[in-house]
C-alpha cells in the first residue's frame, strides 16, 4: 500500500483521499479515546497500544499530505491516547506498570513521541523503559514480573520481546546504542535472548527462577490453555504458541550468529511468521525489506537447511 501511495497517479490520488478521510473521522468521532478504561485494570492500555500502532504507523507515512491544521488534531489524538493509557504507569497498576502490558504501551509512546516530534514524551518514554527494564532484573536475564506467573511464565518472556524489539528498533533509528548497552544493568539484548531461548529448550531454567522468585498468584494460567505442556514432577510449564517475528528486528540489528543457530536449532523457529496480533506493535511490520540479514542484505531466514541425508524414503 505505501508503494502505491509514492506514486502521482489516478489510483495513488484516490488511495490517499480514502486514507486522509479516515483521519478526519477518527479525530471527528473521538473513536480511540471512546474505550471503557477501568484504573485498576490495565487492559485497556495494553490492548490499544497494541491495536492502534498500524493507524499510527500509515499516518508517519502520510503525516506531509495532510495540512498544519489537520496535523496538529491528528498529533493530538495520538497524544491524548498515550496521556489516557498512562494511568498504568502509576503506583496503583502494581506490576502491570512493568510487565509485558507496560512495555506495549510504553512502546506505543515512544513512536507517538517520534511521529509528533514530542521531545518532552520521547525522554519521558526512554527513562521509562530503562526503569521498567532495571527493575525486570533478574540474576538470569529472564524477565522478574513476567518470570513469577507460574505456568504462564515462558509464554509471558516470549510476548515481552515483541514490544521490547519494536522499542529497540525505534531507538536505534534514533542513533541510541541499544545493542551493547547493560539494558536491565547486568544484560544486553543478546543475553536476554539467549537466556529465552535456553529456557524454551529447557523450561526447567524458567521454573526455576520462577521459585526463585516466587508466585504471583493472580497472574496464574493467564495464557492460553490450548497448547503444548510439559511438566517436571509437579511443575507445569506451556510450551510457546505465539509467532515469533519479533527475531528480524533483533537479528537485523545484532547479527548474532550464535542466537540465530540456537533459534534455529529451537521450537521457535516453527513460528517464525507475521501474527496480526501478537506482532502489530512492529512499526514497519508489513514492510518486509527493513528487517535484513547484515550478511546477505535480503530478508532474514531462520529454517534449517535439509538435504537428501535428512529424508526417509
Amino acid at each position: 500500500m505505501l508503494s502505491k501511495l509514492d506514486g502521482n497517479n489516478e489510483k495513488a490520488n484516490t488511495l490517499k483521499k480514502a486514507i486522509k478521510k479516515f483521519y478526519s473521522k477518527l479525530v471527528e468521532t473521538n473513536y480511540l479515546l471512546g474505550f471503557h478504561k477501568d484504573e485498576d485494570d490495565s487492559d485497556h492500555a495494553y490492548a490499544t497500544s497494541i491495536s492502534v500502532i498500524p493507524t499510527l504507523f500509515v499516518y508517519s507515512h502520510m503525516r506531509g499530505s495532510f495540512d498544519k491544521n489537520e496535523i496538529k488534531q491528528i498529533d493530538e489524538m495520538f497524544k491524548k491516547l498515550v496521556k489516557k493509557n498512562e494511568y498504568m504507569f502509576s503506583k496503583k497498576a502494581g506490576v502491570s506498570r512493568y510487565n509485558n502490558h507496560a512495555y506495549y504501551n510504553n512502546n506505543l509512546r515512544l513512536m507517538v513521541s517520534i511521529v509528533t516530534n514530542d521531545l518532552q514524551m520521547y525522554n519521558k518514554s526512554i527513562s521509562f523503559f530503562y526503569k521498567q527494564m532495571r527493575e525486570n532484573k533478574t540474576d538470569t536475564g529472564l524477565f522478574k514480573f513476567d518470570s513469577k506467573r507460574g505456568e504462564c511464565a515462558l509464554h509471558y518472556n516470549l510476548h515481552v520481546l515483541s514490544p521490547l524489539m519494536s522499542t529497540l528498533w525505534n531507538l536505534d533509528l534514533q542513533n541510541i546504542d541499544v545493542k551493547n548497552t547493560k539494558l536491565n544493568g547486568s544484560h544486553t539484548i543478546d543475553e536476554i535472548v539467549s537466556i529465552i531461548i535456553d529456557a524454551v529448550n529447557d523450561p526447567r531454567i524458567a521454573i526455576k527462577q520462577n521459585k526463585k522468585l516466587g508466585y504471583t498468584e493472580a497472574a496464574r494460567k493467564t495464557c492460553s490453555p490450548d497448547t503444548d505442556t510439559k511438566n517436571f514432577g509437579s511443575d507445569e510449564i506451556r510450551m510457546p504458541y505465539e509467532s515469533t517475528f519479533w527475531f528480524a528486528p533483533y537479528f537485523s540489528l545484532t547479527n548474532n550468529i550464535e542466537n540465530k543457530d540456537k533459534f534455529i536449532d529451537s521450537m521457535l523457529s516453527n513460528k517464525y511468521s507475521y501474527d496480526g496480533q501478537a506482532d502489530s506493535s512492529f512499526v514497519s511490520y508489513f514492510m518486509d525489506y527493513i528487517y535484513l540479514d547484515q550478511n546477505t542484505n535480503k530478508p532474514i531466514e531462520v529454517f534449517k537447511s535439509i538435504s537428501f541425508d535428512d529424508l526417509d524414503f
